[in-house]
């Protein structure tokens, strides 16, 4: 523990996250948030594989969001705070085989959100990165229970 310890001190000495109190009962409802999300991105996914990869991203956000606040943080909200979820997913609580996708579930994301030109992905494609998603989700609340 002392080792997540110091890699939380870091981020708030960074400014990267920021310490609550009080927040305890908002774990299970950003988890629960969480699931949702991965639900109804298999709900839409033969509809719309682009809504099905940003709920994905969105689920996975949350999931470590969940994982903040058990530890008593969140993460600060001045823009260009997706660098910070990064280093979060590399935190030792955590498994980082579950994470490795991370970055790229957001870069993805991106392209389908605010790409010039819309990036399509096949149905396949975007129902991995939804299984990756609900890994990365189970992974955060296995590492909650565990603190």
């Amino acid at each position: 523990m002392a080792d997540l310890k110091t890699e939380l001190f870091e981020l708030v000495e960074a400014k990267e996250l920021d310490a609550l109190f009080g927040i305890s009962d908002e774990v299970e409802k950003t988890l629960k948030r969480a699931e949702l999300n991965l639900a109804i991105a298999e709900r839409a996914l033969p509809a719309d594989q682009s809504a099905a990869l940003a709920l994905a991203y969105d689920a996975a956000r949350k999931a470590l969001s969940a994982l903040l606040l058990q530890l008593g943080y969140r993460v600060h909200e001045r823009g260009g705070s997706h660098g910070t979820f990064v280093r979060i997913t590399r935190l030792s609580c955590l498994d980082q085989a579950a994470w490795s996708e991370f970055e790229q579930l957001k870069k993805m994301r991106n392209k389908v959100e605010y790409g010039a030109f819309q990036e399509e992905y096949s149905l396949d494609f975007v129902s991995q990165a939804i299984a990756q998603s609900r890994l990365m989700v189970a992974d955060a609340r296995r590492a909650i229970s565990a603190l």
